[in-house]
């Protein structure tokens, strides 16, 4: 079994390059699992950083997406967990205008997943979440950005390059496949 691996370290960066770079701190997130990992962060505009990752300790499936709020000292303000009885995993994340949070993932089996969008306010509750697949094939997410209307776009394969637009509350708006091209 693993131990904690939800592990944040930040480096301050010297302008001198003979001068080795120094830990700012180091903390530890999250409990004794069979697999726990970080797969994201952002520093926040409060200062503070957000990492999103998934668990198999918290939650309802074998494993649930898993966002942790710090202050700018790392130390732990909330952590939520979203996700149902399928596998759900994180891969992006980005801070909306309103404080809150847009969560990029997959949901689904290790079989058949689909794309996986959350938006939460500013103290991780979760305001709503869509999913974006078809039954027959595996869609993956790997970045997400924040449209100058709003919407969201998400890149992803399936297994081509994968283009999604969203509006700001989730809904489809448009999707583009780039075949010959992959991930």
């Amino acid at each position: 079994m693993y131990r904690i691996i939800f592990i944040f370290l930040f480096l301050i960066l010297s302008s001198t390059a003979n001068v080795p770079a120094q830990s700012m701190f180091e903390r530890t997130y999250g409990q004794p699992s069979l697999n726990e990992l970080a797969v994201a962060h952002i520093q926040t505009s409060d200062g503070g950083f957000a990492l999103l990752g998934y668990s198999a300790s918290y939650g309802n499936g074998s494993y649930d997406l898993i966002l942790v709020k710090t202050d700018e000292a790392g130390n732990e303000q909330w952590r939520k967990v979203y996700g149902d009885t399928l596998d759900e995993q994180g891969a992006a994340l980005q801070q909306t205008a309103d404080g809150g949070f847009i969560l990029l993932g997959k949901t689904g089996t290790p079989l058949q997943h689909d794309i996986l969008l959350i938006k939460t306010d500013s103290q991780g509750i979760q305001q709503w979440s869509s999913t974006y697949g078809s039954a027959t094939i595996n869609e993956d997410a790997t970045e997400i950005l924040i449209d100058t209307d709003g919407g969201y776009l998400i890149l992803g394969g399936n297994p081509n390059v994968y283009l999604l637009k969203t509006d700001a509350e989730g809904g489809f708006v448009w999707e583009q496949n780039y075949a010959g091209t992959y991930l």
